[in-house]
């Protein structure tokens, strides 16, 4: 692979100018290459790292990652058995289908579970703090983000109402940034 990392520090630039108030956080499966992570990491952006077995969960816990993402109620037997200290975001599902890539069939709490899920959080004595969405890689439709966000409005009162203090919203990913796409990162 080869890569311009000027290319990804001016995009990474033009990111935090269109959205002061978002801290940025790289996904490293997208790709983990020690220079991109090194260059990314000097620009202060936080990095997104998924887990899946239990010995994640415990070298998070270990490792002082507070900050972890659930859509489902083992996710959340999980956590409160090996990182019960864990700060939560409730990652919601999105309607994807005009994303290049979808990803609703694998993530995501329907909004309709999620009463349940604040619920069992607060019941496990687990802290939900937020929540979460990504409509998708290379969303053709900005309307996606909006209903999203919306979505999440709705979770954050559901949680405040049966005792999470929540505050923070994860937009995830899928911002338009190929040249030459239908729908340009400034629109969204």
């Amino acid at each position: 692979m080869v890569a311009d990392l000027g290319v990804l520090a001016s995009r990474h630039q033009a990111f935090c100018q269109a959205l002061p108030r978002v801290s940025p956080f790289y996904a490293v499966k997208c790709n983990s290459s020690p220079l991109v992570l090194r260059v990314l990491a000097a620009l202060g952006t936080g990095f997104d790292c998924a887990s899946q077995p239990v010995s994640h969960l415990q070298y998070a816990a270990r490792h002082g990652v507070q900050l972890l993402t659930f859509d489902s109620e083992e996710e959340l037997t999980k956590v409160a058995q090996h990182h019960p200290g864990a700060r939560l975001v409730l990652r919601l599902w999105t309607e994807d289908s005009q994303s290049l890539i979808p990803m609703s069939a694998k993530f995501g709490a329907r909004l309709e579970l999620c009463g349940h899920l604040l619920k069992s959080a607060r019941d496990l004595g687990l802290a939900v703090v937020g929540t979460s969405f990504h409509v998708g890689s290379g969303c053709q439709n900005p309307h996606s983000f909006a209903q999203a966000i919306a979505d999440c409005r709705r979770v954050f009162e559901m949680g405040r109402g049966v005792g999470h203090d929540m505050s923070l919203l994860d937009i995830g990913g899928g911002f338009p940034g190929v040249e030459g796409s239908e729908l340009e990162f400034e629109e969204v």
